[in-house]
């Protein structure tokens, strides 16, 4: 009795992600645009269900190749928190869309009084720097790129205050709790925090254009519903959405 209750349930189970159940793992930084996004498509897909799951790229892609459920990962860098090589390991491939770009900000924390009009006297006047993990979050990534190529990152580098994901950091600056920190252009549009003052704006940091990219996972258990809604991220609705919120998109 008890293992036909169990077949009866893994059924069960299958037959509602059958039904259009999609898992979207998405990167920190577009949490407002995909509540913003979700009665839309909800709206013209009545019958698909949106579960989300938010974080930094790099936890996200390990949440993913260890199992979690994930039919459309949108991360915040095009290589889905690997590299170039290594993006086939939790994506397949040839889904792959550019959904958006973004700006790197360097931003002074709430209450902070800067001197100078260079990165190089910012960082320098500063005795906390906020940034996100290179190692798991791409702005952090974007960033290291930027302070390399000013020959800034080893010098700098015991300020560092190394956040989670990009929203941490933004939380820090506007809790004063940092003296400069590196967001995204969109992080401070969603913010809409008079004190914050930001600094300087990069487009392409240390040489590197910032592409938010998306894919049906290698995992995907509705690829064909989840390639349908990567394929709503580049409509009109949401291109309207991701300029509003400080995306860029050509």
């Amino acid at each position: 009795m008890k293992t036909l209750l169990v077949m009866i349930l893994a059924g069960l189970v299958t037959a509602f992600a059958m039904a259009g159940d999609i898992f979207v793992a998405a990167a920190a930084s577009l949490t407002d645009v995909m509540k913003a996004v979700e009665p839309f498509y909800a709206r013209e897909h009545p019958a698909v269900k949106l579960t989300f799951v938010y974080g930094s790229t790099g936890m996200l892609r390990t949440q993913l190749l260890a199992g979690a459920p994930g039919d459309v990962f949108i991360g915040a860098d095009r290589w889905f928190g690997g590299t170039a090589t290594n993006m086939d390991e939790v994506v397949k491939v040839e889904s792959v869309r550019i959904v958006a770009g973004n700006t790197l900000v360097a931003v002074a924390g709430k209450g902070t009084v800067t001197k100078g009009d260079t990165l190089s006297a910012w960082l320098d006047g500063a005795k906390k720097i906020g940034i996100g993990n290179p190692a798991s979050v791409p702005a952090g990534r974007y960033a290291k790129k930027l302070l390399e190529s000013e020959k800034l990152w080893e010098i700098n580098s015991p300020k560092f205050v190394q956040g989670t994901n990009v929203r941490e950091v933004l939380l820090w600056l506007q809790q004063g709790v940092v003296d400069v920190g590196f967001v995204y252009g969109s992080d401070l549009v969603a913010a809409k925090d008079g004190g914050l003052k930001t600094l300087a704006e990069y487009v392409t940091p240390g040489g590197t254009a910032i592409e938010i990219a998306g894919g049906v996972t290698k995992a995907a258990k509705n690829p064909v519903e989840a390639q349908a809604f990567l394929d709503y991220m580049k409509s009109a609705e949401v291109v309207k959405v991701l300029r509003d919120f400080g995306f860029v998109v050509k």
